[in-house]
């Protein structure tokens, strides 16, 4: 499981130094999601992402996810060439609102050899939460 991420270890105590030796002001507490906890619930945010994982490795056809995907992500669906990557698994995944109507996601796949990013965007189109991009980055 992914830990939120903290400061820079050698900025945490940078505050003081700068302020001649007061304590700085406590900085805010990340928040995770909002009041109402996120828009999508993480699962079915996991079972979509693994589900387009799957169509770009070319183990699922683009039409398993024309519900859930927008048109232009359709379309460049369709068009790429399918990922080799050898049994790819979705290991951590992460999601964040960015206001009015997205949900960023951020997660990684694991496969036997090699530990992949995945990038994905859900908005919110005629009342429907759809992918609207999805990429796979690999490693150089």
């Amino acid at each position: 499981m992914l830990t939120p991420l903290t400061w820079y270890e050698p900025y945490r105590e940078l505050g003081r130094l700068l302020s001649g030796g007061r304590r700085p002001p406590a900085r805010p507490r990340n928040r995770r999601s909002g009041p109402d906890g996120p828009p999508l619930p993480l699962a079915h945010v996991r079972s979509v992402v693994n589900a387009l994982l799957e169509v770009r490795t070319g183990r699922r056809s683009v039409t398993h996810v024309q519900g859930w995907t927008g048109l232009r992500l359709q379309a460049q669906l369709v068009v790429q060439p399918p990922l080799r990557i050898a049994r790819p698994q979705l290991r951590g995944i992460r999601g964040c609102v960015v206001p009015p109507s997205s949900y960023e996601v951020a997660a990684t796949v694991a496969t036997a050899t090699r530990v992949y990013a995945v990038a994905a965007r859900f908005d919110l189109l005629d009342d429907t939460w759809r992918c609207t991009v999805f990429d796979v980055i690999a490693p150089r």
